[in-house]
């Protein structure tokens, strides 16, 4: 006598992916973080999973028509992405789908610092002033600390018309930020020009 064997189960498809699965006879959520893998999912505070390679869980046997509380540890989520939401509550249709996503967005800070230069001679350190970047019609503005260190998040790559106002005037320069996916850009020490500002 040959043995046999018999397998049953099912494919969903659903916000652009394609989930095999077990055999689908209740309402089920498609989880999503966005290309984030190994995030552990919960259904109303029980482990049912980690996202895949895309950032995607199938979440099956879900209450139709009723509150089913998803939820995320954000702890997985590595430390360059900001996470805008951890929980959310879904009602799903009997035996369909809903489509459940967790934005996240990657931070790229860029950092550095600036020295004031006159008559081509290092002067001071615009320690506690602000440096304004524009560029594209765009504004991105920065605290400058006490070595005149400035940071950035998420500002585009390209070179920017760079403008400084400290305690003993202005000064400006033109500052470049490289492409590229590093999450951390660290451009090191610009001079800025109060030559460049006079009339």
């Amino acid at each position: 006598m040959r043995p046999s064997v018999n397998a049953a189960g099912g494919v969903v498809y659903q916000a652009g992916s394609l989930l095999a699965a077990r055999p689908i006879d209740s309402s089920f959520a498609l989880v999503r973080v966005p290309e984030v893998k190994d995030v552990r999912v919960y259904a109303s505070n029980v482990l049912v999973g980690r996202t895949n390679e895309r950032g995607d869980l199938l979440v099956p046997n879900l209450l139709p028509y009723y509150g089913n509380r998803l939820s995320i540890d954000d702890r997985d989520v590595p430390l360059n992405y900001e996470v805008r939401a951890v929980e959310r509550t879904i009602a799903p249709p009997y035996r369909g789908g809903a489509f459940v996503e967790f934005p996240v967005r990657q931070i790229r800070t860029v950092t550095g610092s600036v020295v004031v230069r006159n008559n081509k001679k290092i002067e001071a350190v615009p320690a506690f002033g602000q440096l304004t970047l524009t560029g594209n019609g765009e504004a991105y503005v920065s605290p400058i600390g006490r070595g005149g260190e400035f940071y950035f998040e998420n500002i585009p790559a390209g070179t920017y018309n760079a403008n400084i106002e400290y305690r003993d005037g202005t000064c400006v320069f033109r500052l470049p930020v490289p492409p590229g996916a590093d999450p951390v850009v660290k451009l090191g020490r610009s001079v800025c020009s109060t030559e460049a500002t006079k009339p």
